[in-house]
């Protein structure tokens, strides 16, 4: 069985398309008609883009997804890929059919979490080396790092090869993210499915409960893992997002009480 529609998977920073062939997008019970896996400017082999936006990835994908002549898609975003689908919400809300977001929610920032953000970015101009365990740390959850998991290898690897310069783009770009307060994220009208791992940063957890209490038509559902649960426990985000395609149907209903998926 298919969906009838593209699916635009948006992957977190540091993780190009061929990272994420772990989780397995062919086995999913409904097949898209169409996969696209995005790679950001600078990461996956393509060339920087100095002054990157997220509006810039919003519009670059809003014409892939025309261009397929397809319908609307359902856009997954995976960590910072939930900025773009705020961006696509925004400027280009009749590309998408329905949201999935993991780890990061789409909710107002104030000025000292962008002010975070940009020195974040800025701290990558002696290098990637001296960022790349204290990230990781961030990102996994302990167990896995001490494990040595092929997802924290994956990352690390990344990491080490990514120019410094893409890393100051990209969290330049957080830092200027638009977001969605409470009264736009009530007018959204599309089934929307917001995954928090239950070791991310309790700051993520928070923000996609209260966006969940926001939507009109939502799912919350916690899974195992960290920030990174998509690479950690791979087959439990896959069965999610097997979930979300099946519950996103035109009529499709709130479900007021969050879910645990405590999965692979």
């Amino acid at each position: 069985m298919t969906t009838g529609a593209p699916l635009v998977v948006v992957p977190a920073i540091a993780t190009d398309p061929e990272m994420l062939a772990v989780l397995g997008l062919e086995q999913l019970r409904l097949q898209p008609s169409k996969t696209i896996i995005y790679a950001y400017p600078g990461v996956g082999g393509r060339p920087r883009q100095p002054g990157l936006t997220f509006s810039d990835i919003a519009d670059e994908l809003a014409a892939q997804i025309e261009a397929s002549d397809e319908g609307p898609a359902d856009i997954v975003g995976m960590g910072i890929g939930a900025y773009v689908l705020t961006e696509l919400l925004l400027r280009h809300p009749d590309r998408v059919r329905s949201g999935m977001v993991i780890s990061t929610s789409m909710t107002p920032a104030d000025n000292e979490s962008r002010g975070r953000d940009r020195a974040l970015g800025e701290s990558a101009r002696a290098g990637m080396a001296p960022l790349i365990e204290s990230t990781l740390a961030r990102w996994f959850t302990a167990g896995a790092i001490a494990a040595d998991h092929t997802g924290v290898q994956t990352v690390r690897e990344s990491l080490r090869a990514m120019d410094p310069a893409t890393w100051e783009d990209i969290w330049t770009a957080i830092a200027e993210r638009a977001v969605l307060d409470a009264e736009a994220a009530s007018n959204i009208r599309i089934p929307m499915t917001l995954v928090a791992p239950l070791h991310d940063d309790p700051v993520n957890v928070k923000r996609l409960k209260d966006l969940h209490a926001s939507l009109p038509i939502s799912r919350l559902v916690y899974v195992n893992g960290s920030h990174m649960a998509y690479l950690e426990h791979p087959a439990s985000v896959l069965e999610v997002l097997d979930s979300h395609l099946a519950w996103a149907v035109p009529d499709a209903i709130r479900l007021e009480t969050p879910l645990l998926w405590v999965g692979a």
